[in-house]
């Protein structure tokens, strides 16, 4: 049985991106959070305030570390989503779809249930293929070019699909 695996992300981008967005996250957690917390009790009076401080001040600030708590928050779901989304798997049953954040459950698309297949060349022309959509009853799915060469994964596609599902590469 033929199988070609398409990994999200290459392994290699994978150390240079996690300890950037794990650092984000932690620091926009922590010192975000910990900030957050003493706008809180200035505006509360439990914590005095600072020298020529005002109330609008303690509000701004409280706005202003909640925007660095979601942007801790959102670097920490994507490198959850980064770390731990499983790559497409095509065999020759079907196409299988990674489990992924938020459900973690592994997909199945047998070949009868993709009703579209469309691909783009990259953005300098022709060097091969840049992005495949497959299009199916559950959604779409994109395999990209970033770590494995598309044109055998056309070319299994075609073998297993009819020519009104698959269309030429743009």
């Amino acid at each position: 049985m033929t199988e070609i695996v398409v990994p999200i992300i290459a392994t290699w981008m994978k150390f240079i991106v996690t300890p950037v967005l794990g650092f984000i996250s932690i620091f926009g957690m922590v010192w975000g959070g910990r900030k957050f917390f003493w706008c809180v009790q200035i505006l509360r009076g439990v914590a005095p305030p600072p020298p020529k401080a005002t109330r609008g001040g303690a509000v701004g600030g409280l706005v202003l570390h909640l925007v660095i708590i979601s942007i801790g928050v959102a670097a920490g779901y994507f490198l959850l989503g980064l770390l731990t989304t499983q790559p497409y798997v095509l065999t020759d049953n079907g196409l299988t779809v990674g489990a992924r954040p938020p459900h973690y459950q592994t997909r199945f698309v047998p070949w009868n249930q993709i009703t579209l297949v469309r691909c783009h060349y990259g953005e300098y022309g022709r060097q091969g293929i840049g992005d495949i959509y497959i299009y199916t009853t559950q959604g779409r799915e994109t395999l990209a070019n970033g770590v494995v060469r598309l044109e055998p994964v056309r070319d299994f596609l075609r073998q297993h699909l009819s020519d009104e599902v698959m269309k030429r590469c743009q």
